[in-house]
C-alpha cells in the first residue's frame, strides 16, 4: 500500500487536481506535491484522509484558501504551503485539533486573520518567514504551547518583547532580518 507520495516538476495546470489522479492510493500519509504549477488547491478528500503531513511548495495559488479547503483532511497534523504567492491567509481553522506544524514561508501575506489560530492547542512550530508581515499575528491562549516560532524577513518594526511574554513553552524564536526598533528590546 502507498503511504508516501513525492511528485515535482510537472504539471496539473490544465485541471484541478482531485481523487481521480489517486486512484486506489487512499492510504497515502505524506504527501508532497512540488513545484506543479498548480494554481487552485486540490480537492481530494478520499485520498486526504488518512495523511499526516501535506507539502505544497513552489505553486502559484490564484483564490485565497478556505475552511472549506482544509476540512478535507480529518487527521493533518503538518502543513507546508511554500512559496504559494498567498497574498490572503490560508483559514486554517478546520485543522485546530490536529495541526502540530504550519509552514507558510515565502508568500505575501501583510497580516494573519484575527482569531485564525483559536483552538489550535496541538500547534507547536509556525514557520512564516519571508512574508511581508506587518502587525503581529494574534496567537490566541490556545496557541500558547508553541515550542517554535519563526518570523523572520517580515515587515515587524515594532514587535516588541511583549509580543512574547505569554509563550511560556517558546524555545526557539526566529525574528532574523527585521528592522526591529532597539529601543522595544
Amino acid at each position: 500500500t502507498l503511504t508516501t507520495f513525492f511528485i515535482g516538476h510537472g504539471s496539473f495546470a490544465s485541471s484541478p487536481l482531485t481523487d481521480e489522479y489517486f486512484n486506489n492510493t487512499f492510504s497515502i500519509t505524506l504527501m508532497q506535491l512540488e513545484n506543479m504549477v498548480l494554481t487552485e488547491f486540490p480537492v481530494f478528500p478520499l485520498t486526504a484522509q488518512k495523511m499526516i503531513d501535506f507539502r505544497m511548495p513552489y505553486h502559484n495559488l490564484i483564490n485565497p484558501l478556505t475552511a472549506e479547503d482544509f476540512e478535507q483532511f480529518p487527521v493533518l497534523s503538518r502543513l507546508s504551503l511554500y512559496q504559494c504567492g498567498m497574498t490572503v491567509f490560508p483559514d486554517v481553522s478546520p485543522l485546530a485539533d490536529t495541526l502540530t506544524s504550519l509552514i507558510l514561508n515565502r508568500n505575501k501575506f501583510t497580516s494573519v486573520l484575527p482569531g485564525v489560530f483559536t483552538g489550535f492547542s496541538k500547534l507547536t512550530s509556525l514557520t512564516m518567514n519571508e512574508n511581508p508581515l506587518e502587525t503581529f499575528p494574534q496567537l490566541s491562549n490556545s496557541s500558547l504551547g508553541l515550542l517554535q516560532l519563526d518570523l523572520g524577513i517580515t515587515q515587524l518594526n515594532s514587535t516588541t518583547c511583549s509580543n512574547f511574554e505569554i509563550f511560556d513553552q517558546l524555545t526557539s524564536l526566529k525574528m532574523g532580518n527585521n528592522k526591529l526598533e532597539s529601543d522595544v528590546w
